[in-house]
This record gives structure tokens, C-alpha cells and sequence, in this order.
């Protein structure tokens, strides 16, 4: 990957191969974890919480001719998979399959603490009796 490709606003790819080498996660914070901790913070705001904040300020409103919700949702599943690749260390998104990350996800989060095994499963089964053109 590209040195410059931005991995957050004001940090990239070079950023973060300058400070690799001195994370240790059997450290306390230093700061170098405190700059990656800040720009993974800034990727997640940036990437997925705004964007699902500002379309939601219009999933109300009756003068659209078109509702955000798919794409809030769309951005919901993408921050899943993002935040169960970190967890799991991922460097590559090929590793496990989107199925199986989601799975995780949804068995760790406290949030879906009520989910069952089939609840899990059910995220990712096709069902073309509830689909819709």
C-alpha cells in the first residue's frame, strides 16, 4: 500500500509504519499508542459514525424522494466488520469470511447478548420470501 495513503484524516500509511515497530502492547500508553489510538478513532468517526449520523437527519423526512436507511444500515455492517477485524487482529480482508466475522461479532458484543446460535446465523441467511423489489 501506497506511504501516503491516508488511513485516517492527518495520519496515512507512513504514519503508521514509523510507529509499528515501537507499539508493545505490554506497555503502557505511550505516546506513540497515543497517536494510533487517535487516528483509529478519527478513522472510525470519519468513515462510519458521521456519515451514519448525517444521513440519519434525513430518514424522517417526508420531502425526500428516497430514504438513507439502507445505506445507514449498509454503513452499520461495514463498522461491524471493521471493528471484528481489529479485534481479531486482521490485516486482510480475505482472512475470515464476512459470515463468520459477523457471527463473532454478534456472540462478544453485549448489545446482542440475546442473540442465539440461529439468530446469528439467520444475519447472514438469504430468505427470498422477505425480499422485495
Amino acid at each position: 500500500m501506497d506511504r501516503n495513503t491516508e488511513i485516517a484524516s492527518a495520519f496515512t500509511v507512513g504514519d503508521y509504519r514509523a510507529v509499528r515497530e515501537r507499539l508493545d502492547p505490554e506497555t503502557e500508553c505511550t505516546s506513540d499508542w497515543k497517536l494510533v489510538i487517535e487516528a483509529f478513532h478519527r478513522r472510525m468517526v470519519e468513515r462510519f459514525l458521521q456519515p451514519i449520523a448525517e444521513l440519519g437527519r434525513y430518514d424522517d423526512l417526508d420531502e425526500l424522494p428516497m430514504r438513507p436507511g439502507f445505506a445507514i444500515l449498509a454503513l452499520d455492517c461495514l463498522l461491524i466488520g471493521t471493528l471484528q477485524s481489529f479485534r481479531e487482529g486482521r490485516v486482510s480482508t480475505g482472512e475470515v469470511s464476512p459470515a463468520a466475522s459477523f457471527r463473532a461479532f454478534l456472540r462478544s458484543a453485549p448489545a446482542f447478548a440475546s442473540f442465539n446460535r440461529a439468530d446469528r446465523a439467520d444475519f447472514f441467511r438469504r430468505h427470498p420470501e422477505r425480499t422485495s423489489a
